[in-house]
């Protein structure tokens, strides 16, 4: 299938954006503000709200226009196909901290993972109306995505 062109799509705008502040602030703060869009358009929150507000104030207009973008970018690439896309972004825009341990598993890397215990995790299901996983990396979810896209 390739790369996924809504990634470089986000990595394309994300760099328009994160020119005058720290790249790592900068992805912190869309991925909070997306997160307190879609909550708030279920069940508003005065206290996210302003959250909200204060950190949007940091931006100029056509920054914050172009992080709505940035939350349509990342939906498109979820509807791509299976994959971790912000974690994937996360590292390929290199603002992960090595010294905070902050690496997120290669989606190819728990696809494999994946496929070798499909088996067996199929095999309990059988005799159960559920199976548990366990994502020993406890990161962005790759490996639960990867194994739902398996068992698909």
């Amino acid at each position: 299938m390739g790369q996924n062109p809504h990634i470089i799509e986000f990595k394309k705008v994300f760099n328009e954006i994160a020119y005058t502040q720290s790249r790592f602030a900068v992805f912190s703060d869309f991925v909070v503000m997306s997160g307190i869009s879609i909550q708030n358009s279920i069940i508003k929150c005065p206290v996210l709200e302003q959250e909200y507000l204060t950190i949007v104030s940091k931006y100029k207009k056509d920054d914050v226009i172009k992080m709505s973008h940035l939350l349509g970018c990342v939906v498109n690439g979820l509807s791509y196909g299976f994959c971790d896309f912000l974690g994937s972004v996360f590292m390929e825009l290199e603002i992960n901290s090595k010294s905070l341990a902050q690496i997120f598993t290669p989606y190819s890397l728990a696809q494999a993972i994946s496929s070798f215990s499909v088996d067996d995790a199929l095999g309990k299901l059988s005799d159960s109306d559920f199976i548990t996983l366990s994502d020993p990396a406890v990161g962005g979810g790759s490996l639960v995505i990867a194994f739902a896209e398996t068992m698909l």
